[in-house]
């Protein structure tokens, strides 16, 4: 709604004309409880700020949605992987006390770091040989979250699968994604109900 994505933004003049791109913390993750919640009220504000004269109110498109996740997905790498971002800009490469040096990152012409190597020849898609690097931080528990309850409250190992699948490689990512589904509450009812 037009309230809950007034809170999201803390400096609307750096969300530019294709609402792709901004300098300053743009979203925060903390103010909202669901990455769908987060992800379409982001694409909603892009949206007012790209009226275009097909601009209907309300209505967010699949593509606008996509939009709104890489925008999260930026903001996260540049407050996680500032020092990194600008290593790769200017030298190409990352220093060797990295906490990424051992992903061979490159900085690809989309403004995402993503994972480097030699896998260019697998019968994969490119997402999934060059996967967006983020760190844990709130918006990655929102997304970690939301797959989790979209996969029917799934375990860590397939949530792990289905992000690389989409795309994204959290930093120690099972150890990660396995503290986060620890705080699930139906997994929990669920397990005491068992009696397990």
């Amino acid at each position: 709604s037009k309230g809950d994505a007034s809170l999201l933004v803390a400096d609307v003049s750096s969300v530019n004309k294709a609402g792709m791109a901004y300098d300053n913390d743009v979203v925060n993750p903390k103010r909202v409880s669901r990455w769908r919640k987060l992800v379409r009220s982001l694409a909603w504000v892009a949206k007012i700020f790209n009226k275009s004269s097909s601009f209907k109110p309300g209505e967010v498109s699949v593509e606008e949605e996509a939009g709104a996740e890489l925008m999260v997905l930026r903001q996260v790498q540049r407050c996680c992987f500032g020092k990194e971002i600008n290593d790769l800009d200017l030298n190409g490469c990352v220093s060797d006390k990295s906490r990424l040096y051992s992903l061979l990152p490159i900085l690809h012409a989309d403004g995402f770091v993503r994972i480097g190597g030699r896998i260019e020849n697998a019968d994969v898609s490119f997402n999934e040989k060059h996967p967006i690097i983020v760190a844990r931080c709130g918006a990655v528990d929102l997304l970690v979250q939301s797959l989790h309850e979209k996969l029917c409250h799934s375990g860590a190992a397939t949530v792990l699968s289905e992000l690389r699948r989409r795309g994204i490689w959290i930093l120690q990512g099972r150890r990660a994604i396995r503290s986060i589904l620890l705080a699930c509450r139906r997994c929990h009812k669920f397990s005491a109900g068992s009696g397990c």
